[in-house]
């Protein structure tokens, strides 16, 4: 993998600069948009909390045609839980509504809302589970089967939705996580300064040997291990996890060791689980042609509902994955200066006077 292409897969992923332009419909509070499969009702800024925190609000997709006990799926987005809103699923929302399910998109307080000094943990994970318990009570508003509810999380809303869905208390009968982190410790920098889980792979030492998990928890694992095992799905997950679908690329900044604990974890506990490996380099939404009819068809299967027809990607009628991933380019350059920026001054700060 060239090392443009490394720093793109990086800066994408990591940047908290979204693809938000390219991607999000009309914000209205409630909008048509039409599918190629026909039309969905989009519902914005529905609070799940206060009414007052936009941090703590979700869009709902569902079909026009009026039924009751349809399938749900809630999306969780990723960011490095510093960054990114849920308006980067949209695509995803789009594409499950358009098969028939309704979709409930929902966005959290991130670090750089709460602050990286301990603020964000849990309240980012304890959001996440709010969300997912308010759809679970509101189901049959939106005419769902509070029985067939699955979960999806991408990157840091990947490691978000599997701690929601540990216990199996949340409601949801179904988990997907893609790229997600699953063991803290191994991506937070050790005595060395750099993370065990990366065996020497470059991209993933610059990627990880930022604070990124240390200014989520607000400490380094040698500070509080407690608070690194309680946020880390492989140490949380039980018998009563949901089945579990995970998905990681071969050669992406998530270490694919991440994805291969947690399913090995849950196969220790007996938990039906199915791990997805993509090939190349692609991270998290980006491989969602390569995953997601894998995924659907899993998710159905687990909820008992019948299995969606597949996605064809080839055709003409996904233009905004296509504009999301162009607009994720577009961003790279004022990413990577941003991110040069802050480097300077993180190590102008360790510099002294």
């Amino acid at each position: 993998m060239s090392g443009v292409r490394r720093w793109a897969a990086i800066i994408a992923a990591l940047a908290g600069i979204t693809a938000s332009t390219a991607t999000a419909v009309a914000q209205s509070p409630t909008t048509l948009v039409r599918t190629d499969r026909g039309r969905v009702v989009v519902e914005r800024d529905i609070p799940y909390g206060s009414p007052d925190d936009p941090a703590r609000q979700l869009d709902v997709w569902r079909p026009t045609e009026p039924a009751g006990g349809r399938p749900a799926l809630i999306l969780v987005h990723g960011g490095a839980w510093a960054g990114g809103t849920r308006v980067d699923e949209d695509p995803r929302a789009r594409l499950a509504s358009s098969q028939g399910w309704a979709v409930f998109n929902v966005d959290y307080p991130t670090t750089a809302q709460l602050g990286t000094s301990g603020g964000a943990w849990p309240a980012e994970a304890d959001a996440v589970r709010a969300a997912v318990e308010w759809v679970v009570a509101h189901a049959s508003d939106y005419g769902v089967d509070r029985d067939h509810i699955a979960l999806l999380g991408m990157s840091a809303g990947g490691h978000l939705a599997a701690l929601a869905a540990a216990d199996g208390t949340s409601g949801v009968r179904a988990l997907a996580v893609w790229s997600a982190p699953t063991d803290l410790v191994a991506l937070a920098p050790d005595s060395s300064g750099s993370p065990p889980g990366c065996a020497g792979d470059t991209a993933c030492e610059e990627v990880w040997s930022m604070p990124l998990v240390a200014d989520l928890l607000g400490c380094t694992p040698q500070q509080c291990p407690e608070r690194y095992r309680s946020a880390s799905p492989v140490e949380q997950v039980t018998r009563a996890t949901p089945p579990t679908f995970i998905a990681n690329a071969t050669d992406e900044l998530m270490p694919m060791s991440q994805a291969q604990s947690l399913h090995d974890a849950l196969e220790r506990l007996g938990v039906d689980t199915q791990l997805q490996i993509v090939p190349g380099s692609a991270h998290a939404s980006a491989y969602t042609p390569s995953a997601w009819n894998e995924m659907m068809p899993f998710l159905a299967s687990r909820l008992g509902v019948p299995e969606p027809e597949p996605i064809d990607f080839t055709g003409t009628d996904h233009r905004a994955l296509l504009l999301a991933a162009v607009a994720a380019v577009l961003s790279i350059a004022l990413a990577v200066a941003l991110g040069i920026a802050i480097a300077r001054r993180r190590s102008h700060r360790g510099a002294g006077p």
